[in-house]
């Protein structure tokens, strides 16, 4: 199954369960490869889809490390 209809599913699952912390996870996860797949004009591979969600996990770790760098934990707090 390919990784996008994969974290579809997952995203129905998590809706299901009331989970709204997975819920936003993966609507945030599925919105940047739609994002991927708009610039690229196609659809992604597996391959591509999972370079995407690594620069978007490199980005989040960025942020969080400044905001815990400018002493502002509050904006980390779900």
């Amino acid at each position: 199954m390919p990784l996008k209809d994969q974290l579809q599913n997952d995203l129905k699952v998590a809706i299901r369960d009331n989970d709204p912390v997975r819920k936003d996870t993966l609507r945030l996860t599925l919105a940047a490869i739609k994002n991927a797949e708009v610039a690229k004009i196609g659809a992604l591979s597996d391959e591509e889809a999972v370079a995407v969600l690594r620069t978007e996990a490199k980005r989040r770790r960025e942020t969080i490390a400044e905001l815990e760098k400018a002493g502002r934990p509050d904006l980390l707090e779900v």
